[in-house]
């Protein structure tokens, strides 16, 4: 049985450019997933990253 392994995001340089210019395009190597796992994995890597760029709540900024 394959060990599931998901490495860290690496620039993605050379070879076909991917996207308009100026922008810079990143890739997540995967091992061992199967066909669920890749889904569930590519749903929340897609939350997380929205999770990231959403505005902080105004509510939950310092106390005065």
């Amino acid at each position: 049985m394959v060990k599931k392994k998901a490495n860290a995001p690496k620039k993605l340089v050379g070879g076909r450019v991917l996207g308009k210019e100026g922008e810079i395009w990143y890739a997540v190597k995967v091992n061992g997933f199967d066909k669920q796992d890749l889904r569930d994995f590519k749903s929340e890597l897609g939350l997380f990253c929205k999770e990231f760029f959403s505005p902080p709540d105004e509510e939950s900024g310092p106390e005065e």
